[in-house]
């Protein structure tokens, strides 16, 4: 069989859509009847020799997807419905499709090799390696941030917008053409608002579009075209709110219909907008009810990388306390996974997992003791070599991390520089290079070598459009550090702009946490004070980021104390100490001891103040938190 043209792989799509209702996507009762004829087969046959073009993606992960969601099934029943695998292939793709261009292929090349990888592997009957191929390529930290690079790196607006013009009512059913044509002008009509920006008009023409294919094609009909909708919208921060709107609409349609399967699809796609908005509270609720349904279907997989989403939400709120509970129901659904061949690497990646909670809560033996479970395993694991060195480099990131924590500098340095024997098997752009050259750059940092920190850094910073905030935070910090404030402030300002037409709150409260340090270096106060308060101001919800509530706070009650405005200072230095507590973070806790103590000083109780200090500065020497350490004595030798 030759290789089909480009133009040809397009026909197949085209027809596939066009003879094939769309309601059966993903629909395994419908896929197993049609398997009789072969059907499945047959698109293995047309589609396995090529790929498509950027903006065919999406359509063609809806094809592969059934074919994989079957397959996968008569594999391990515990993965129906398998819902995760549809919406993480378009990532599996993109990776293997950069991944050839990098080995020299030319476009068409690397399109071909692309559907080749899996489809191989299916036909073999090696679906072990299909499953390894999507637990490497998945995301499950839940960050607006992560959410936000993957929209743009996939262009996942211009496909969802290609996607959403074709998911309307199919022609020559029992209803007129002409209310086929009528709904496709209304989706083409919103859409074309959409990227005009005029969102008032294309929401009337996307409700009206919504109304027609709800009443000709039924409630399965418009809930699928409310989700698809909704996840468009939410893409962008101007549409997030109507994004949200079409998404809970999708739900309630679902819950109708008792489809829990897309139900919790929906659950996932709603935490995610909300999580964008810094809406912490109804993030949590959505994701708590994605678990509870994930658990009643006994989709054991799904569960299990639930449990580490959680995990990571709670974590990067600086809520240790909650985020050990999942990661630690993490780590025990890994040891009960049914399948042997991929245990391996589940239970390597909780433990690693439950590790960076462990090290949140100061606990350096027990977080050692983890990663260390994660290195021995990794040997035993049936995973490339290219695989194997880019879990190595992950464990060296997390151990030279708690080397600077404990003020093992040296350690630290020892295992950051392993770095140079695996560096050219990462790519710049991947997560693990991401955090082993903040983790590195914040050991130099420590040592106050800010020329390096920032030299250590700057490779992440190679394209013009990179928006991760904790990349932009320590660089401009470092760079206010390098006594460059000026520039420290415009990149700061620069990002603040592009956070707020995304509309992330998570983010903004980040960027304003660094603009007020960098005020507080210059000392200017009053600034300071002022970016602090609209950090928790911004931060505002029922379910606080620890880590922003607990800086603002701290440091505002210095402030205070500096103005002789103790009465305030008390009231700061109350909520820093609570929500220190909350967190269950020993560093968090010992530093809002640090402020009482010099409140105490200041208020003429020398005494008490100086004896806290001592009792601090040998519970950080015990406990080996080297900055707190460095504070009280400090403190100590200035009395």
């Amino acid at each position: 069989m030759n290789d089909p043209t480009l133009n040809d792989y397009s026909n197949v799509v085209q027809n596939y859509l066009q003879n094939e209702p769309s309601r059966h996507f993903g629909d395994l009762d419908y896929l197993r009847s049609q398997t009789k004829d072969g059907v499945i087969e047959k698109l293995i046959k047309q589609l396995r020799n090529t790929s498509g073009l950027d903006d065919e993606y999406i359509l063609a992960s809806k094809l592969f997807s059934q074919i994989i969601t079957e397959e996968m099934a008569q594999y391990d029943n515990t993965l129906k419905p398998s819902y995760h695998f549809q919406r993480d292939l378009l990532i599996v793709f993109f990776g293997l499709y950069r991944k050839a261009l990098e080995e020299g292929d030319d476009q068409q090349e690397a399109e071909q090799r692309v559907a080749k990888i899996l489809w191989n592997y299916i036909q073999n009957n090696r679906l072990d390696k299909v499953l390894n191929a999507f637990v490497r390529h998945r995301l499950p930290i839940l960050t607006p941030t992560k959410d936000l690079e993957l929209v743009k790196k996939f262009k996942v607006t211009d496909n969802l917008v290609k996607l959403v013009q074709r998911t309307v009512i199919s022609p020559g059913r029992s209803y007129e053409q002409s209310a086929y044509e009528l709904v496709s002008d209304h989706i083409s009509k919103a859409l074309d608002l959409f990227l005009k920006e005029k969102y008032e008009e294309m929401t009337i023409s996307f409700n009206t579009a919504y109304e027609m294919i709800n009443e000709f094609e039924g409630q399965e009909a418009g809930a699928r075209f409310s989700f698809m909708v909704g996840s468009l919208l939410r893409q962008r921060s101007t549409t997030l709110t109507e994004g949200i709107r079409f998404l809970n609409q999708a739900k309630s349609l679902y819950e109708v219909l008792e489809d829990d399967f897309r139900l919790a699809d929906c659950y996932t796609e709603i935490s995610a907008a909300y999580w964008r908005q810094g809406m912490y509270k109804e993030t949590l609720n959505n994701l708590a009810l994605e678990i509870d349904l994930l658990t009643k279907q006994k989709n054991n997989y799904a569960v299990m990388i639930s449990e580490e989403k959680l995990s990571h939400f709670f974590r990067n709120l600086s809520r240790f306390n909650e985020s050990q509970e999942w990661a630690l129901r993490h780590l025990n659904s890994t040891i009960r996974a049914a399948d042997e061949k991929m245990k391996g690497l589940f239970f390597l990646d909780a433990n690693l997992n439950y590790a960076e909670t462990l090290i949140g809560f100061n606990q350096w033996m027990k977080a050692e003791k983890h990663v260390n479970f994660a290195e021995r395993t990794i040997n035993h694991l049936d995973v490339s070599d290219e695989h194997k060195q880019r879990l190595i480099f992950d464990i060296f990131r997390i151990k030279g991390h708690l080397s600077v924590f404990r003020g093992h500098f040296d350690h630290a340095k020892a295992f950051f520089d392993k770095r140079r024997e695996f560096q050219r098997q990462i790519t710049p752009d991947s997560p693990v290079f991401n955090r082993f050259l903040r983790a590195e750059a914040t050991l130099y940092r420590n040592l106050r070598d800010f020329s390096q920190a920032i030299r250590t850094i700057q490779p992440l910073f190679q394209s013009k459009d990179s928006l991760n905030p904790l990349n932009v935070v320590l660089l401009a910090e470092l760079l206010a550090l390098h006594a460059h404030e000026s520039q420290a402030l415009k990149l700061l300002n620069r990002a603040e702009r592009v956070f707020v037409k995304w509309n992330s709150n998570h983010c903004l409260s980040r960027i304003y946490i660094s603009m007020a340090y960098i005020h507080l270096l210059t000392q200017d106060f009053s600034k300071a004070q002022d970016w602090y308060k609209k950090a928790l101001e911004i931060g505002k919800t029922d379910l606080p980021d620890l880590n922003v509530a607990i800086t603002a706070n701290l440091n505002l009650a210095y402030i205070e104390m500096e103005k002789g405005n103790y009465k305030l200072a008390e009231n700061h230095c109350m909520l820093a100490e609570e929500y220190a507590m909350m967190s269950g973070s020993k560093s968090f806790i010992l530093d809002s001891n640090l402020l009482r103590a010099n409140l105490w000083i200041s208020t003429g109780n020398d005494t008490a103040g100086i004896n806290s200090l001592k009792r601090i500065s040998k519970e950080a020497e015990e406990l080996e938190i080297w900055f707190i350490l460095h504070k009280a004595n400090f403190r100590l030798n200035e009395l």
